[in-house]
């Protein structure tokens, strides 16, 4: 059992140490804008699904942005509520603003990807910088920052990110959201940094719209529901052409499920793609999960089982990693995560439960419809 937990240790301190620490040293303590005399025009796509309270409440802070030279288009998917008529109460106030209805299009692809085609199509800029209805720009440097990197010509995609809101219901589950949330950020970015994006947030991401071309679109996986974010990025990315922007004005926020069962159902929408992905971010996505399940698995068993010297050096090595989390975890505090260094550790104990609870459904491989 010790060997198999110094196995399991070893595996984590690799990801720690090799992949998460060089992403990790790049990040800011504290904001960091990045001016730039970048100007190229810009295409932001929100497609919306019967999201007339949120459009009320976030699309303003999108239509607001300090950049010179952008367009917002709207697409609306088949609402039935007061969608169409709050767009148009926008459309008279901001003229870079453009409304457009899925019904007149005709795609392969379904849900959110036939929406989201529609609108790259539509747009009439090159770069296209994608968020959703229910999030909210955290500064008017949003847009700037995110499109600063295609100053590079070899750059054709920008990871952004997207946290969830506190709030005030269900402290343990905003505490698992949370967490969740900054180390699937830590995962994503990290991977890109050392050259093997596999995902982005259709929250906050950037790319060019000759890319999508190039990628025909969402053809190879237009059959599924999801992943019109990370099954693109897992095939459109390259070791040179994407970047990623952690700066704390750099962010969408967004309200987070509000309870268990709506946050389980998003979940098995986001992991419904898993087994889509490359074999090789297949491996190194389980080899991390599994690491991380196994090393406190076999803690508690050679706890209840092991000699009290073998007991101290797990206990010692376990030390080890939470000390390499409380020196990063600073760091995450730019991602707007919002846990005390006490709640992360926690967290981090009970995402055991995590992996046990949504690995029957990763494997069950369920496709759920996007609204």
């Amino acid at each position: 059992m010790l060997a198999l937990f110094l196995l399991a240790w070893i595996v984590q301190m690799y990801y720690y140490f090799y992949i998460f620490r060089p992403f990790l040293l790049q990040l800011p303590i504290r904001n960091s804008k990045q001016p730039t005399n970048f100007d190229a025009g810009v295409s932001v796509i929100i497609c919306a699904k019967n999201e007339a309270h949120n459009l009320v409440t976030n699309l303003r802070s999108i239509l607001t942005q300090d950049y010179p030279n952008f367009e917002v288009i709207v697409v609306d998917d088949n609402s039935t509520d007061n969608t169409a008529n709050i767009l148009a109460d926008f459309v008279a106030q901001y003229s870079h603003l453009r409304i457009l209805s899925t019904k007149k299009f005709d795609s392969k692809a379904q849900g959110k990807k036939k929406a989201l085609t529609n609108g790259i199509m539509f747009a009439a800029y090159d770069i296209v910088l994608l968020t959703d209805a229910d999030c909210y720009a955290n500064s008017d440097q949003w847009l700037q920052l995110m499109v600063a990197p295609f100053v590079r010509s070899e750059v054709d995609i920008v990871l952004g990110v997207s946290p969830y809101l506190p709030t005030a219901t269900s402290h343990w589950l905003n505490t698992i959201i949370q967490y969740e949330t900054a180390y699937t950020a830590l995962q994503y970015l990290s991977f890109a940094h050392c050259g093997f994006a596999y995902m982005g947030v259709g929250r906050n991401l950037a790319y060019r719209k000759k890319l999508f071309y190039e990628q025909i679109g969402f053809q190879t996986h237009q059959h599924i529901a999801s992943g019109d974010d990370d099954l693109f990025i897992g095939t459109a990315a390259t070791t040179t052409n994407t970047v990623w922007v952690a700066s704390s004005d750099a962010l969408c926020l967004t309200p987070p499920p509000l309870t268990w069962q709506a946050w389980v159902k998003q979940k098995k929408r986001h992991l419904s793609t898993a087994r889509h992905y490359r074999l090789s971010h297949q491996i190194r996505l389980t080899l991390l999960s599994a690491s991380h399940l196994w090393l406190y698995l076999s803690a508690i068993i050679s706890l209840l089982t092991l000699p009290t010297p073998q007991v101290s050096l797990i206990a010692i090595l376990l030390c080890l990693r939470y000390g390499f989390q409380v020196w990063y975890f600073p760091r995450l505090i730019v991602l707007q995560m919002h846990l005390t260094a006490r709640q992360y550790v926690l967290a981090d104990v009970v995402f055991v439960g995590y992996y046990l609870f949504f690995l029957p459904i990763l494997i069950a491989n369920q496709s759920p419809k996007w609204k």
